[in-house]
């Protein structure tokens, strides 16, 4: 509860008399809107006699009183932030973030931005790739019938308008292996499957090292060849049956850029 103060007439008490009573309403102001009268910037003590009681008016009622320091307890504090943010150097700091936002929002916000950037940069912007891993066992080559002798895989969708492909290379290279019987491995890349327009013959059987490494240009040639809405495909073939392979993987990789 606020303590008892007795305010002298205008004109009596001395200095130090109303330091004391300013301080002691301070101390008032404080319980009444939880501390926040601590922003405030009021000269409540004033050592000009008379002056500091005159700040608050004696004839208000606590809940009148409450509310009015209440809405200056607000404004006080979100001036105090603009305050703590705005730049030492320009004062301009203040306007890159919302006083009023809480941080999660302005994250959001941020999020948000980033998002609407990033769909409006020009698909050209930024080389993509194509990707896709033929495997032996991943691929079930065991249940191939016999006499095949190749398999095709496309490689991610369709590209889109205006690709130009730039390289692609064969990573993740584990020799196929026909269980020693000497079967011979080459992989290819083509905008149509078993084509080598992309990716020339590659030796990835047994034996072979090196990887990762780049295919050799396909008919089409490198650099910026154009294959606008090919659905590239990669092939593994042998000259002995596929089903007779007990290892064997391959990661092939495509690298392209859609023009504008």
């Amino acid at each position: 509860m606020p303590s008892s103060i007795t305010v002298p007439a205008r004109g009596e008490g001395t200095p130090a008399e109303i330091v004391t009573l300013a301080q002691q309403a301070k101390t008032d102001l404080d319980a009444l809107v939880s501390g926040g009268a601590s922003t405030l910037r009021g000269d409540l003590a004033s050592t000009d006699v008379g002056k500091g009681a005159s700040l608050v008016g004696v004839h208000a009622t606590s809940n009148d009183l409450e509310t009015a320091l209440a809405a200056v307890k607000a404004k006080a504090d979100a001036a105090a932030v603009a305050a703590t943010l705005a730049s030492t150097s320009s004062g301009q700091g203040a306007s890159l973030v919302g006083v009023h936002a809480g941080a999660t929002n302005v994250e959001a916000a941020l999020a948000a931005v980033k998002t609407t950037a990033d769909a409006a940069l020009p698909a050209s912007s930024a080389i993509q790739k194509a990707t896709v891993t033929i495997s032996v066992a991943g691929d079930n080559f065991a249940a191939l019938a016999m006499g095949v002798k190749t398999f095709d895989k496309n490689i991610g969708a369709a590209l889109p308008a205006n690709a130009r492909v730039l390289a692609a290379t064969a990573e993740a290279v584990t020799a196929f292996d026909d269980n020693g019987g000497g079967g011979t491995a080459l992989a290819t890349i083509g905008t149509t499957a078993g084509g080598t327009q992309v990716g020339n013959v590659l030796n990835v059987a047994l034996g072979q090292t090196g990887f990762p490494k780049a295919f050799q240009a396909g008919a089409q040639g490198y650099l910026f060849a154009p294959a606008a809405g090919a659905q590239l495909s990669a092939r593994v073939t042998s000259n002995h049956d596929l089903n007779t392979f007990t290892a064997g993987a391959i990661t092939i990789s495509v690298f392209y850029i859609p023009l504008n």
